[in-house]
């Protein structure tokens, strides 16, 4: 029997890893659902507390670490 695909709807970076870790495996696709790039790009006072300089700095860099909680599910992730 094969492996039933599931996709997994997250809200926000490591949602799903959080909430559904158990349920990921190579047939999951994880969908971030608000993790786009804002239009303005000046940096929220989040980004500056945080240490980056403009709000397009600080999604790469929760893209990359989302990408990376994900990969030892081999999960489909779509950021």
């Amino acid at each position: 029997m094969s492996e039933q695909r599931v996709e997994v709807l997250s809200p926000h970076f490591d949602d799903a890893v959080y909430s559904c870790w158990h349920a990921l495996n190579n047939a999951a696709r994880v969908v971030t659902v608000f993790g786009g790039f804002p239009e303005d790009e000046a940096p929220s006072a989040w980004d500056i507390s945080t240490g980056f300089s403009s709000s397009r700095e600080a999604i790469e860099a929760r893209t990359a670490e989302n990408v990376a909680a994900l990969l030892p599910t081999n999960a489909d992730v779509c950021n």
